[in-house]
């Protein structure tokens, strides 16, 4: 997670040619939620790729960030309106006003999930709403692809190596973490919905991200990824984007392609406080 948080880091290119959420997940978390829509705080912003949209739901958002780049980014492309903070999603002490609604979208693998849980449960409202979704492995309708993708995801002459350890719980949809939201006995109303196209997993209301895309848009994709960070780093000009990039293109005859990713969408309920 350090490659985030480094100025070296390139946020134009992780907040330009990231999947865009659609317009149905938000109606989700409106439909889903009770009561007042005063304060919404986004946890692990980013560049504020969920943060603008919130904004039409909610009276005051608030995104909140560990990396100061990416908060420069979103002040730049969001000057008023929305205040940024940088802080983790283990820790709201510099919170003045108590949440309605907690988000968090494409950042809990990073986030250590006891402290994060207790966290939200210290913090939000009574009833109020918890919900944080992760879109995981893109899924190309081309075999060949796939099995391009994933050498050169995890292979260990490739990214493999370069990857933090919290893309074990990025691979399994943040297993972990709702888990202990379920054990936690602090949130009812859980709604834990995952798409999984390969498996055939299409349960609940599901985030479903699907986009058309240039074969050098994806690779513009992949390199915001932290491990390309890292291999860069410590490998300095050997670039394997080209490579992805070559055989990728092998696989594809038109000038672009479809590509769906897997997703987790998480809903949960604060309980009253001493009973309920």
């Amino acid at each position: 997670m350090a490659s985030f948080t480094s100025t070296e880091f390139n946020s134009e290119n992780y907040d330009r040619f990231r999947p865009v959420y659609p317009d149905e997940l938000y109606q989700q978390l409106v439909d889903y939620h009770v009561g007042a829509k005063g304060l919404c705080v986004d946890v692990g912003c980013g560049s504020g790729q969920a943060t603008f949209t919130l904004e039409k739901y909610f009276d005051k958002v608030i995104g909140s960030d560990i990396s100061e780049n990416q908060l420069a980014v979103a002040r730049k492309r969001h000057p008023a309106g929305i205040e940024f903070r940088l802080g983790t999603g283990e820790d709201f002490s510099w919170l003045t006003e108590t949440p309605d609604v907690i988000t968090a979208a494409e950042c809990l693998h990073w986030v250590d999930p006891q402290k994060f849980v207790a966290n939200v449960a210290n913090s939000l409202r009574d009833h109020g709403t918890l919900s944080y979704w992760l879109y995981t492995e893109p899924i190309f309708q081309n075999e060949r692809a796939n099995q391009v993708y994933n050498k050169f995801t995890y292979g260990s002459e490739y990214l493999g190596p370069y990857w933090d350890p919290g893309r074990r719980h990025f691979r399994n949809h943040l297993k972990e973490l709702n888990h202990i939201l379920l054990d936690s006995g602090l949130f009812d109303k859980v709604k834990i919905s995952n798409f999984k196209q390969e498996q055939g997993i299409k349960s609940g209301d599901i985030l479903y991200l699907e986009k058309e895309m240039t074969i050098r848009d994806f690779i513009n994709f992949v390199s915001s990824w932290p491990s390309v960070f890292l291999w860069k780093r410590k490998r300095g000009n050997e670039d394997i984007l080209d490579e992805f990039y070559n055989e990728l293109n092998d696989c594809f005859e038109g000038a672009t392609m479809k590509v769906t990713w897997n997703s987790v969408l998480v809903f949960a309920r604060r309980k009253e406080r001493g009973g309920v």
